[in-house]
């Protein structure tokens, strides 16, 4: 066999060439096989939706709120700047009668709860079963309580949250399968539980008391989009507006609300833009508009430190112009 030191030039340079050409073409399949099984990796992970999420979608007066195809992914799309303040996403409710019931005393407020001003007994509409929670003393046919998850939450009182899940399940197992509640959370938007209120049965209480244990647990990781309920997703901030229409749309006739009171948007300019006391009652009364009876607006506010002075009024406006009150909540100091 010849060696490569002895073939004309011409013929080294040819299986030089030859040589060359094979490499690119080996280079060439190696990075093709390599994408292939990168696309099939993605696929798995991001192209299977995980869980289908029914979701109801904010849109502008002019609109219907169209449901999403069968299959659709969890999520939603971002509003524009100033929407309407009316209730856009409603969900069948069903008819619930609740004869008034006669129920032992409510349990006094718990140690760190200290009642605000404001007008109204905190009774709901035409009897039902009592309720009692953070000080907040009534009967109601139709609870919906919406808990603030936002990161403020976390960040400002990292302990509060289990003690606010602890004093909801307290209050919600004073009521009986007569009375129909729901859940729900808001950050960047608001989660429900259920798409329509349930009756309180303690096989329901106990998975609602899952499902918000559950969300608690993780904490800042929270996604609206990615959780499991009935999502309404109207853009980033902390969207209380946002938990405020889906909570209407579920016709309770107490709405029990519990907030730090940072409540915010992202504005058409991109930044964030706080909703005052201003708005946030605007919105409430649009929402009250036209109902055959009043909701109930009752607010536990969160009291840390770090609380500013625009929150607290925020909170008590909605409270008082709505029939509520407001209870502070000042959180235990768990030792580390």
């Amino acid at each position: 066999m010849t060696a490569p030191a002895d073939l004309p030039p011409e013929e080294r340079l040819r299986r030089r060439r030859w040589q060359i050409l094979g490499l690119l073409l080996l280079a060439s399949l190696v990075l093709h096989a390599l994408v292939a099984w990168l696309a099939g990796q993605w696929t798995v992970v991001h192209g299977v939706p995980r869980q289908r999420v029914p979701i109801l979608i904010a849109r502008r007066a002019a609109e219907q709120p169209r449901p999403l195809p069968e299959g659709a992914p969890a999520g939603g799309e971002s509003a524009v700047a100033e929407l309407p303040a009316i209730p856009v996403a409603t969900a069948a409710v069903p008819s619930i009668n609740a004869p008034a019931a006669v129920v032992a005393p409510a349990a006094p407020a718990p140690s760190g709860a200290t009642a605000g001003r404001g007008e109204g007994d905190g009774s709901g509409s035409g009897g039902g079963t009592g309720l009692s929670l953070f000080g907040l003393d009534g009967t109601a046919r139709r609870v919906v309580v919406a808990v603030d998850v936002s990161k403020s939450m976390f960040s400002r009182a990292p302990h509060a949250l289990p003690q606010i899940v602890a004093e909801t399940f307290a209050a919600l197992d004073r009521l009986d399968g007569r009375t129909a509640f729901d859940l729900l959370v808001f950050e960047d938007g608001s989660l429900a539980w259920r798409p329509a209120l349930v009756p309180a049965t303690a096989a329901n209480r106990a998975e609602a008391r899952r499902w918000l244990e559950g969300i608690v647990a993780l904490g800042e990781r929270l996604s609206i989009r990615g959780g499991k309920g009935t999502v309404l997703f109207e853009g980033g901030g902390t969207r209380g507006d946002t938990a405020l229409r889906q909570a209407f749309s579920l016709a309770p006739d107490w709405l029990i609300v519990v907030t730090d009171g940072e409540w915010n948007m992202i504005d058409a300019a991109g930044k964030f833009h706080d909703l005052g006391a201003a708005e946030v009652t605007a919105l409430a009364a649009a929402l009250q508009n036209g109902r055959r009876g009043p909701v109930r607006i009752n607010v536990v506010f969160q009291v840390t430190p770090r609380t500013r002075p625009g929150e607290s009024a925020s909170a008590r406006a909605l409270a008082e112009e709505n029939g509520g009150r407001l209870v502070e909540f000042h959180p235990e100091i768990v030792p580390r």
